[in-house]
């Protein structure tokens, strides 16, 4: 998700560095800038400073990569804490699907945009971030504009907006359920690839443990003793009815902006037993009717000429286990503020849509979670 900039100006300060870096050493180039010149300087409360704040909440980081999305969406790659010089922060850490107050040396105030890596890869991260060198936001302006690999910028995480995999999860049998409009896939994309990151170490000591328990037993199953002996969790017999289910639906008004859709299509292919994408482009010719996009079973799925409606939204939430999928939901919303609202509401219960069925249950206010930064 991208957020407004919070317009609180960052002050020059004694405070601080008096040398202000504009590059990190990590990526073979540092230079400074000891001050800024205009032939009509801004009072000192408004002028942006040509540093980042020293404020041991934000952490510094480099910009390691970028790379274009889409026609109005940039990814910034970064690498935590890159040079030496930099002062030493507090410990950084997000939970997948938070997002970064972002600040810009010569910029003002902070942005704010969601991290679309998982917790899983840091010290490196990444952004995803919705403008043009023309955009009113100062710092998606920058993020398609001036921005250069070895750039230095701030980060500081907050949000509500997350989700931690857990055993539970897993042994229960959740139905994680994804409602992505535009740029509301950037903390989705957090979401998933740390549940993928998860089932997939999970997946490896499972296949430890049972090659272990064949080892010494000559035989594929283990024991309870053994397996405790071994530190393997008695739940890895669930993986083979999988009941932990994740579903995903991702609006985009065209499909050049369907964002990470090869590494979505990917993740449908690999793990097609838990995973299932419904793609909906909403401003392109067609039916409204569902097409497989590829994937085993059909789980993944595209429809153009349509928007999210409420078949769509139960379908993927029930996962055609009617009440009980429902009372195993877990779904997260995150997208246009109206999309958010009518998706919500649907869920709740507030809103009925033209044509929606009698008699449907809805979801309890702690089952769903929604991405409202305003």
């Amino acid at each position: 998700m991208q957020r407004r900039a919070v317009l609180k100006p960052v002050l020059a300060s004694s405070t601080y560095p008096s040398r202000h870096l504009r590059h990190c050493s990590c990526c073979h180039h540092t230079s400074s800038n000891p001050s800024l010149h205009s032939s009509s300087p801004a009072p000192a409360e408004n002028r942006p400073s040509a540093s980042l704040p020293d404020d041991p909440s934000i952490t510094h980081a480099c910009v390691t990569g970028i790379h274009t999305l889409s026609p109005t969406v940039r990814q910034l790659d970064l690498r935590l804490l890159c040079n030496k010089e930099l002062p030493t922060r507090d410990p950084f850490s997000f939970v997948a699907g938070q997002w970064v107050d972002f600040f810009v040396p010569s910029l003002p105030h902070c942005g704010g945009f969601s991290m679309v890596s998982p917790p899983e890869t840091l010290p490196r991260l990444s952004l995803a971030i919705k403008g043009s060198p023309l955009s009113r936001s100062l710092h998606a302006r920058w993020a398609h504009g001036t921005v250069a690999e070895g750039d230095v910028v701030g980060l500081r995480v907050g949000g509500g907006f997350h989700f931690q995999m857990t055993e539970a999860h897993w042994v229960e049998g959740t139905r994680l359920t994804l409602f992505a409009g535009g740029v509301g896939i950037n903390p989705m994309m957090s979401i998933l690839a740390h549940v993928v990151s998860w089932i997939e170490h999970k997946e490896v000591k499972c296949k430890e443990g049972r090659e272990e328990g064949e080892r010494l037993t000559g035989e594929g199953a283990l024991d309870d003793r053994i397996a405790r002996g071994l530190g393997v969790e008695e739940n890895c017999a669930v993986r083979a009815q999988a009941p932990f289910r994740v579903a995903l639906v991702y609006s985009a008004a065209t499909r050049a902006e369907l964002l990470f859709e090869e590494k979505i299509q990917k993740w449908a292919e690999q793990h097609s037993e838990w995973f299932s994408v419904l793609f909906i482009v909403t401003r392109e010719k067609g039916e409204g009717k569902e097409r497989e996009g590829g994937g085993e079973g059909g789980q993944l799925r595209y429809r153009e000429g349509s928007r999210m409606d409420e078949k769509v939204i139960w379908d993927a939430v029930e996962g055609g286990e009617g009440i009980r999928g429902r009372k195993k939901a877990l779904a997260y919303v995150c997208g246009p503020a109206k999309m958010i609202d009518d998706v919500e509401d649907m869920l709740l219960g507030k809103l009925k849509a033209e044509g929606a069925r009698e008699g449907r249950c809805c979801l309890e206010a702690s089952q769903v979670v929604a991405e409202k930064w305003w």
